[in-house]
Formats: C-alpha cells, sequence, structure tokens
C-alpha cells in the first residue's frame, strides 16, 4: 500500500509538524513571559507616577505658601520705602565756597 518513501515523507512531515508546535510553544511561553514581565513594569511606573503626583501636589502647597510669604515680604519692603520728594529751595543769587563745601561734605 505505502512505499517506503511516502513512509519516509510521512515520517519528516510529522517530525516537522512536532518541532513547528515545539517551537510555537516556546514563542507562547516567550509571549506570556514577556507580557508578564511587561504588566510588572507597568504597575511600578504606575507607583512612580502616582508617588511624583503625590510630591507634586506637595510642592505646589509649598510654593503658594513661599508665594503668599514672598507677596506680603514685598508689600511690607515696598510700604517701608518712601523717598524724599521735598522741594528744593530755590536759589537765590550767589553761595560761598563754604556753603558749597558743607553742602557737599553733608551729601557724603
Amino acid at each position: 500500500m505505502f512505499n517506503k518513501a511516502s513512509i519516509k515523507m510521512t515520517k519528516g512531515i510529522n517530525e516537522k509538524i512536532e518541532t513547528r508546535e515545539i517551537v510555537e510553544g516556546k514563542k507562547a511561553n516567550k509571549s506570556r513571559d514577556m507580557i508578564s514581565a511587561l504588566e510588572v513594569r507597568d504597575d511600578v511606573l504606575k507607583a512612580v507616577v502616582l508617588t511624583l503626583k503625590e510630591q507634586i501636589e506637595e510642592l505646589k502647597g509649598e510654593l503658594t505658601i513661599y508665594r503668599v510669604v514672598l507677596g506680603n515680604r514685598m508689600l511690607v519692603v515696598v510700604l517701608k520705602t518712601t523717598v524724599d520728594n521735598t522741594k528744593l529751595k530755590e536759589f537765590k543769587g550767589m553761595r560761598s565756597a563754604k556753603d558749597m563745601d558743607n553742602f557737599l561734605w553733608g551729601m557724603e
């Protein structure tokens, strides 16, 4: 019924099918391993992002406090600084060198 060539061909095909199934099984295992590794990595990244968001919120609170403090301090500084804008006396006539010297010494 079957000759030797067809039996060898059938055995070769069966071996190739078995080899292919083994390779596909290994690929499936590798794929599952990669997926589980990526899921773990995803969970870690989610935890890191959550921690960073918490730190950002904390820093925003601190920044608000610093802005209020700095704003109040600037307000106080602005209110305390006043410039003397009194009118100078109008010059009437000549001035002596002594008056000029006293004036210059007064500026220092």
